[in-house]
């Protein structure tokens, strides 16, 4: 089982994308690969990422060696960087499943992406500091309903 406490403190070797479009909607994955060839996608959960088995390694291999290469300026600010926390969303004390996680990497950088939208509405990786960060988290919790909980500090 590849769970989110397997992730922290690793560092990322490199990371590759998937872009799609279908029945009016955008869609943007990416994957995640790390310096001890785990590969990982940024979906939103609280514990478990996926479980270690012969079907899944080979899924998320497969997505990954298809994937985009990211730009250069993305690269720069993401490889060779430890992943320091993890992010997840909730709603209504439930996973968000319309979110990503978001990594906090030890050069101060958070990573996160935008899945799904219509044609035309941005989807892609984003790349905060801490400052852009922190307002993107003040968009999403607009009430008690709402919440981004980091793994280190639950």
């Amino acid at each position: 089982m590849l769970s989110l406490s397997n992730l922290i403190g690793k560092t990322i070797f490199h990371i590759k994308y998937e872009y799609f479009q279908e029945n009016g909607l955008q869609g943007f994955c990416s994957y995640v690969k790390l310096e001890d060839d785990t590969i990982f996608s940024l979906f939103n959960c609280d514990e478990i990422v996926y479980y270690l088995n012969e079907a899944n390694i080979a899924y998320f291999k497969e997505k990954f060696d298809k994937g985009e290469e990211v730009e250069e300026f993305a690269k720069k600010k993401i490889l060779r960087q430890k992943i320091e926390d993890i992010y997840s969303f909730y709603h209504m004390n439930e996973i968000d499943d319309d979110k990503s996680l978001v990594l906090k990497l030890n050069n101060g950088i958070y990573l996160t992406e935008i899945n799904y939208r219509p044609v035309g509405i941005a989807v892609g990786l984003c790349i905060y500091n801490e400052i852009e960060f922190n307002d993107f988290q003040k968009r999403y919790v607009t009430n008690k309903d709402y919440q981004i909980k980091s793994y280190l500090e639950n």
